[in-house]
């Protein structure tokens, strides 16, 4: 009797399971959707691939050798031997956020709102959202950076431009459009670089966040411009 009734109580288990399971998948967006692909995508896949990101970059930083007798650069990216060197961290980073992206992207309007005549701006806002899992668009911008310091600048030009354009989360178009500058600037595409700063410089809201890391990357491009004079302001603010 004890036998028979554990396999029912695991057979139960088993069929709960795959009801929640059906309940999450990516094709449908409700509250348990939502929180089941948010909650995995931070804890299991995101956190990861920002570790393996925030340790390849300090392994870089703590082997860049400064050289003294020549004007010391903004940023240190850029570094063939470096950039080898962490390879295995940063395709981990791309690695994980590609799986999230994959898995866990919500793309599918919530089904409760599909039924009401009568929207508020604040929920015509959020329907009209490209993407309801709220770590897919970090994940893109991770993914690029991640790219970036593996001197790939096409391929993260692509994946940053993607980031800018498709989310609506402020801080995330920042930051991805100041990367997206500082692709450009490797390239050597200034005009490109000076284009995406100028439409930066005119957001009144820029996000703290990101007001730093605009400035410096302005600075970088004066410099490379050899513009120093035009470079000092951003690096004093």
């Amino acid at each position: 009797m004890k036998g028979q009734l554990s396999r029912y109580h695991l057979l139960l288990l088993l069929l709960l399971a795959a009801a929640v399971l059906n309940q999450c998948g990516t094709r449908k967006n409700t509250p348990i959707t939502r929180t089941y692909h948010n909650l995995t995508s931070y804890y299991n896949i995101l956190f990861n691939g920002q570790e393996s990101y925030e340790k390849g970059l300090e392994k870089y930083r703590s082997s860049y050798q400064y050289d003294f007798t020549r004007l010391l650069p903004v940023y240190i990216n850029g570094n063939e031997e470096l950039a080898g060197s962490i390879k295995p961290q940063l395709e981990r980073t791309i690695e994980k956020c590609s799986k999230l992206i994959r898995l866990h992207s919500i793309t599918a309007k919530p089904s409760k709102l599909e039924d009401k005549r009568e929207l508020t701006s604040e929920e015509k806002a959020y329907y009209n959202k490209n993407e309801f899992n709220r770590f897919v668009d970090d994940s893109y911008l991770l993914m690029g950076k991640a790219y970036f310091w593996q001197g790939k600048y096409q391929t993260a030009s692509k994946v940053l431009e993607y980031a800018a354009t498709e989310f609506k989360d402020s801080t995330i178009q920042g930051k991805a459009s100041v990367w997206l500058g500082r692709c450009h600037i490797e390239l050597g595409q200034y005009r490109e670089a000076e284009k995406i700063f100028a439409d930066l410089a005119k957001d009144a809201n820029m996000q703290e966040k990101v007001r730093a890391s605009f400035h410096a990357s302005q600075a970088d491009l004066q410099i490379r411009r050899e513009q120093l004079g035009r470079a000092i302001p951003h690096l004093e603010k």
